[in-house]
Order: structure tokens, then sequence, then C-alpha cells
């Protein structure tokens, strides 16, 4: 019986530089713009949207169109469960929504105000300030930076 010949193992390039990384001389070393744009795309998922296809940007116009006409009235009616003037509610439905479409890891998961967190942050901050004072819309803010600087911590260590 005759020996077959020793083979070098195959290390999988995509397994660690990406699915895409080039292979150069014995497949050891991935091309450098490739390591570069796989990085570029973990940060900023959004880079993968780029080019756009035409039927791609006729269905994301009707669904931006379709979420503005729900969002619209409801982050108004948030806003007025907890006490704020009716563009804080616009704030907090739009911003969020734009923040998790670029960065967000469900395409489905909704983001943005819900009608329990407008009631509870109400019944937080009631005890320290009136409703509608200045006062109360700058608690209320300070409550929302905090609870958002959490949740990026939470995010960035991995947490949940």
């Amino acid at each position: 019986m005759q020996d077959s010949p020793v083979r070098s193992p195959s290390i999988p390039i995509g397994r660690y530089f990406g699915a895409g990384a080039l292979r150069y001389n014995s497949g050891l070393f991935a091309h450098p713009r490739k390591i570069i744009q796989t990085m570029l795309k973990k940060l900023f998922p959004f880079l993968r949207w780029f080019p756009p296809r035409v039927d791609d940007l006729r269905a994301d116009l009707i669904a931006g169109i379709s979420i503005a006409m729900i969002l619209v009235p409801q982050s108004m009616a948030y806003a007025n469960l907890a006490g704020l003037p009716v563009v804080y509610g616009l704030y907090a439905s739009f911003l969020p929504v734009i923040i998790a479409s670029m960065w967000g890891a469900s395409r489905f998961l909704h983001t943005g105000p819900v009608a329990m967190l407008s009631l509870m942050s109400a019944a937080a901050i009631e005890p320290l300030a009136t409703r509608g004072s200045e006062e109360f819309i700058e608690i209320s803010l300070l409550l929302a930076l905090m609870v958002g600087i959490l949740r990026l911590l939470l995010g960035l260590f991995k947490m949940g």
C-alpha cells in the first residue's frame, strides 16, 4: 500500500477575517483592504446598504411613510402621558428609530416610546416637580440621558 502525500492543513480564512477575504500565497493572510472593509461593516452596519437597489428604495419609502403615519400621533400621545409637551414625543420617537435602523441588531425590533415607560417616567418624576414645568422637563431629559447611557454601556459590554 502506498503512502499518501502529506498535505498542510487548510486554514479557513473566512472564519477569522470575514467570508470575502482574499487569499495570498499559502492562504494565511487576507488582503488588507478586505480586512478594513469587514471591520468597517461591523462598526457601521448601514454601509451594507450601499449601493442601494431601486426595489429596496421603493419598499423603504413605503415602509417609512406607513410607520410615520402611525408613529406621529402615537408619540404625541405618549408625550402627553409622560407629562411633556408633544414635541418631546416626536423627538423620542424619531431619533431612536433612526439610530436603531443604522446600528440595531434586528430589522424587526420596535424601538421608541411605549405607554408603560411614559407612565413610569411620569410617576418617577412627579414627586420631584409639577407636570409641565421647566423643572419637570429638565428632569425628564436627565432621566432619558441616564437610561440611554446605561443601555449603551450594557450593549458595549455585551450584557444584554
